[in-house]
C-alpha cells in the first residue's frame, strides 16, 4: 500500500499547533515578549550570532544578586559554547543611572574591555568599594580617566535609558533578569535550574525551525502565540472621566484614517502602529495616561506613533476650562511648542482657576520660553476655537464619547490604561501569530 506524503505546510501547521498547545498548558504564568536581536555593537555579547538559544541577561553590577548570576551564566556558556548566545544589558530600576559601577562597565564596553572589567570587578568575592576602582581599571586595561569623564558628562545615559525601557517592555520586573529566546525566566539560583531554561528554549527553537520558521523569527513567533492566547478577548475598562453614562462593554471599531490624519503626533511617520490618545488637559485621568504613553513611546521608539486629539464638553463640571487650555496649546503650536505645552498643561491643571493670565504665565515660563505677546494675541483672538469645535465633532462622529480613550489598530478602549495594558495591546498588533504566518507560506 502506498503511503500518502503529507504536504510540508500542513505538517508545519500540525507541528506548530502541538507546540502552541504545549505553550498554553505550561506558560500561562510567564511573560513572553519580543526578542531584540541587537547587533554586537550595541551590547556586550558572547557566543555565535546564529546560536539557536539567545539569553538576555539584565544586570546591575552593584546588585548583590548579579554576581552569582554572572558566574552561573559563565558556566552555562562553557557547557554550550556553540548553541548559546548571551546579550548583557546593563539595567537599573530607574530611567537614569548615576552608578559608578554601571557607568564604568558601559565605558569599559566602549573601550572594548567589558568582559575583562567584569572579571576584575567580581574577582574579590564581593562588590568592591569605590576606592578600588582605579586598581580594577588597571587590571582590566580600562582608561579610568575616560570613565570619570563619561560619568561627569552622562555620556552613556542614552544606552542606560534604552535598556531601562526595554527592560520595562519585557515585564521582567527584577534585576538580575533572564530571558531565553524571548521568554522571561524567574530569578535562577543554580546551574541545573539555568540549564532547564536553556534546554526548554533549545527544544522549542528546534521544533519551530523544523516547522519552517527561520531561526531569527523563533522568539517572535513564541511571543506572538503566547500573548495572543493569554489576552484574547480581554476587555479593558477603567474609571470614567466625567462621563454621563456607561461606555460600551467591549472595544469598538474606529476608522483610523478619520481620527489620525493630520493631527499632532510624536514618533516616526512610518511607525508600524499608531496610538490615538483622546483626552483633555483638565482631566486628572488624562494626566496619568499621558505619562504612561510617554513611557510607551520611549519603549517602542521605532514602532509607535502617538497622536493626540482633544475631546471635552465645556457644559460638564471640571471641563469648563478645557476650551481655553486647548486653545492655548494650539497657540503654543504656532511657535512649535505644542508638545512642551502639552507636558506642562497637565501640571497646571491643578491650578483650579486656570484662566488667560495663567496660560500666559505658563507660556512665559522657562520651560516654554515663548514670544508672550504673540501667544497672548493668539489667545485673545480665539482663532483656534472653531477648529477645535470641528475636531471634537469629528471625534464624536467616529463614536468616541468618553475620556480618556485610546484607539489602537482601529479599536477604541475607554478608561485609564497602565503601561502593562498598553503594552499588551501593542504586542498583539505588532506581531502576527505563528499559525497565520505559516499558513501564508
Amino acid at each position: 500500500m502506498l503511503r500518502s506524503r503529507s504536504h510540508p505546510i500542513s505538517r508545519a501547521i500540525v507541528i506548530a499547533g502541538i507546540l502552541l498547545g504545549a505553550f498554553m498548558a505550561t506558560s500561562a504564568a510567564q511573560n513572553i515578549t519580543i526578542l531584540e536581536r541587537s547587533p554586537k555593537a550595541r551590547h556586550p555579547t558572547r557566543g555565535p550570532d546564529d546560536a539557536p538559544v539567545t539569553l538576555e541577561f539584565f544586570l546591575d553590577l552593584s546588585n548583590a544578586h548579579s554576581r552569582p548570576a554572572h558566574f552561573l551564566i559563565e558556566d552555562l556558556i562553557k557547557l554550550h559554547p556553540q548553541r548559546l548566545r548571551v546579550v548583557y544589558r546593563l539595567t537599573e530600576k530607574g530611567k537614569r543611572s548615576a552608578s559608578l559601577a554601571q557607568n564604568f562597565a558601559q565605558e569599559a564596553f566602549a573601550q572594548g574591555r567589558f568582559f575583562e572589567f567584569v572579571e576584575a570587578y567580581y574577582k574579590g568575592g564581593s562588590v568592591p568599594r569605590p576606592d578600588a576602582y582605579r586598581d580594577i581599571a588597571r587590571a582590566s586595561g580600562v582608561n579610568y580617566k575616560r570613565v570619570e569623564q563619561a560619568l561627569d558628562s552622562m555620556e552613556h545615559e542614552v544606552a542606560f535609558r534604552e535598556n531601562y525601557y526595554y527592560w520595562r517592555r519585557t515585564l521582567i520586573n527584577q534585576v538580575p533578569g533572564f530571558r531565553f529566546n524571548g521568554r522571561n525566566a524567574d530569578r535562577v539560583g543554580s546551574l541545573p535550574a539555568l540549564e532547564a531554561h536553556y534546554e526548554a528554549a533549545l527544544r522549542d527553537a528546534r521544533i519551530l525551525e523544523y516547522s519552517g520558521v527561520a531561526r531569527e523569527n523563533v522568539a517572535r513567533e513564541i511571543s506572538a502565540a503566547e500573548e495572543a492566547r493569554r489576552y484574547a478577548g480581554r476587555r479593558f475598562r477603567g474609571p470614567l472621566d466625567e462621563a454621563s453614562h456607561e461606555p460600551p462593554k467591549k472595544p469598538s471599531p474606529v476608522s483610523m484614517g478619520r481620527v489620525a490624519a493630520g493631527a499632532l503626533a510624536q514618533g516616526p511617520d512610518n511607525a508600524k502602529t499608531t496610538i490615538v490618545f483622546i483626552c483633555h488637559f483638565q482631566s486628572i485621568l488624562c494626566r496619568g495616561m499621558s505619562r504612561n504613553l510617554d513611557d510607551i513611546r520611549k519603549a517602542y521608539a521605532d514602532e509607535v506613533r502617538v497622536v493626540f486629539r482633544p475631546l471635552y464638553d465645556s457644559t460638564i463640571p471640571r471641563q469648563e476650562k478645557a476650551p481655553l487650555m486647548h486653545q492655548a496649546a494650539l497657540c503654543a503650536d504656532e511657535q512649535g511648542a505644542f508638545w512642551d505645552f502639552y507636558q506642562h498643561a497637565f501640571e497646571y491643571q491643578r491650578r483650579i482657576n486656570f484662566d488667560q493670565s495663567l496660560a500666559v504665565e505658563l507660556a512665559s515660563s522657562a520651560a516654554l520660553d515663548l514670544d508672550v505677546k504673540s501667544f497672548e494675541s493668539c489667545l485673545e483672538s480665539g482663532r483656534h476655537l472653531e477648529a477645535l469645535d470641528k475636531e471634537i465633532a469629528q471625534i464624536r462622529k467616529a463614536g468616541i464619547e468618553h475620556t480618556p480613550a485610546l484607539i489602537v489598530d482601529g479599536v477604541a478602549y475607554w478608561g485609564r490604561l497602565h503601561f502593562t495594558d498598553i503594552r499588551v495591546l501593542l504586542n498583539s498588533t505588532l506581531r502576527p501569530g505563528l499559525l497565520e504566518r505559516l499558513g501564508s507560506r
